[in-house]
């Protein structure tokens, strides 16, 4: 079965048609019977609040409601102000920045907040850490920044919808000749995703996009600047046959994808529930683990195990403790728990070339890893090896390699290693960051490089459902 979420991100706190784009959207999905997910900004919420739209808020309370930011682009917005930042900093800002608007989405609600999403390509990695600690499950919406074969990922030891690229699917409704076409291209997405055992379709809209010719933050905050909000500009708006025309073929839209066969419409928190984390905290037999040795032992990647995955991360934290209780001439106790933590928050130091240590050299360092584990909920950046310092590539091959051997070698090759994961990570040069809200020439490679660092976590979503 191909499933299907819809998303709408709902920003626009200065046209007041806007509210009642909302509205529509909101009834005509209870309409339809279609589930779907409201991402809100606090302001937003708000703005509805005081001018008395308590009909919007029970419409969209009916649907499931994520956070999009506090201001949305207003700036600093995300990505200027995490840019630069290592990730214990960047997660404490985050929190410090867009925590209250988060409370207040909750309070209007009432609900639990299922998901987040940035605001428009302002995307940041650290805001992953705050999810974890806000216990916000899911990641939902679109970009290139990090993506895993146009399917839901786990990264952070959050759930992704994100980077669904061919998967995602919109009629462009500026065009009045594009909804025949539209249809088309979902319905082969349907079939293509059916032939391949299922998968999932992404679409999402604004619902500022049912109400104004142009988008209301271009109108107040492109290119970097600030409009002071008594000197709001309100965007032009829709004649009303175009806003007509929109709603109608937005119902028609959706109606035909409701009917397509094998095709079901899942909201945020239904996602979590199709795409579990079937082996986080499960504990691994004696043969698991070694199977997990051997996926890693040659390449750094995700492992298949037991029906699921682990991350690199997960790989690391497994085969680690696998080895380091012999430092007490103990051995390791199966089954061993899966644990998740974090990739390292600091580059590692390169190795420019293999060296050999003692077993003990490495249980020493194995337990290391462990103690820093268990302290910061993430890898180490280095650990010391036999008088050098080694990154958690290095360690955990060694790992690996020594726990494939029918019993511990007096001599252990350590070598030089790269994380396979890193490639699903956009280099630090990628063409990100042109949204129209960006100051002219901004560029965020420090965010990039933490994302790479986290692609130790990242691992595929198994459906489920």
């Amino acid at each position: 079965m191909a499933h299907v979420t819809l998303w709408f991100d709902c920003e626009d706190y200065i046209t007041p048609l806007s509210d009642a784009a909302a509205l529509w959207m909101a009834h005509l999905c209870t309409d339809l019977g279609i589930p779907a997910t409201f991402k809100m900004v606090a302001q937003k919420v708000r703005v509805l609040q005081r001018r008395g739209r308590q009909d919007v808020l029970r419409a969209l309370r009916r649907h499931d409601i994520g956070y999009h930011t506090d201001s949305h682009s207003r700036h600093p917005t995300v990505a200027e102000y995490l840019e630069g930042k290592g990730w214990e900093e960047g997660v404490g800002e985050f929190i410090r920045r867009e925590g209250q608007g988060l409370e207040d989405v909750k309070a209007a609600f009432g609900k639990p907040i299922c998901c987040y999403g940035q605001p428009g390509g302002s995307w940041a990695p650290q805001v992953y850490g705050a999810l974890l600690k806000w216990g916000v499950p899911l990641y939902l919406d679109e970009g290139g920044n990090v993506g895993l074969d146009a399917a839901p990922f786990w990264f952070c030891n959050v759930l992704n919808v994100f980077g669904l690229q061919e998967n995602v699917c919109r009629f462009n409704h500026g065009d009045p000749d594009d909804l025949p076409r539209a249809k088309q291209r979902v319905a082969d997405i349907n079939e293509r995703l059916e032939k391949q055992g299922g998968g999932l379709i992404s679409i999402y809209y604004h619902p500022c996009e049912f109400s104004t010719a142009r988008f209301w933050d271009g109108a107040n905050f492109a290119h970097g600047q600030n409009t002071d909000p008594q000197d709001y500009v309100i965007p032009p708006l829709l004649v009303p046959a175009d806003t007509e025309r929109r709603l109608w073929q937005m119902r028609e839209w959706l109606s035909f994808i409701k009917a397509l066969p094998n095709a079901k419409f899942v909201d945020g928190t239904s996602l979590g529930r199709l795409y579990p984390d079937d082996l986080r905290g499960r504990k691994l037999s004696a043969q698991a683990v070694r199977e997990v040795a051997a996926a890693t032992a040659e390449q750094i990647n995700f492992a298949a195990v037991e029906g699921g995955f682990l991350s690199p991360a997960e790989c690391f934290a497994l085969l680690t403790r696998a080895i380091a209780p012999t430092a007490r001439r103990a051995q390791a106790v199966f089954p061993l728990a899966v644990r998740s933590p974090l990739g390292p928050f600091e580059q590692p130091p390169p190795l420019a070339q293999p060296f050999s240590c003692r077993f003990g050299a490495l249980v020493t360092a194995c337990n290391e890893a462990q103690r820093h584990v268990s302290a910061k909920g993430a890898l180490p950046s280095a650990v010391a090896l036999a008088g050098q310092q080694v990154g958690p590539a290095e360690l955990l091959q060694a790992a690996a390699r020594t726990l494939l051997r029918p019993s511990p070698p007096e001599s252990i090759q350590v070598e030089p290693a790269t994380v396979a994961t890193e490639k699903h990570v956009a280099p630090e040069d990628a063409d990100l960051w042109g949204w129209v809200i960006f100051p002219p020439g901004f560029r965020a490679p420090q965010l990039q490089r933490l994302a790479r660092l986290q692609a130790w976590t990242l691992k595929p979503a198994t459906l489920r459902g």
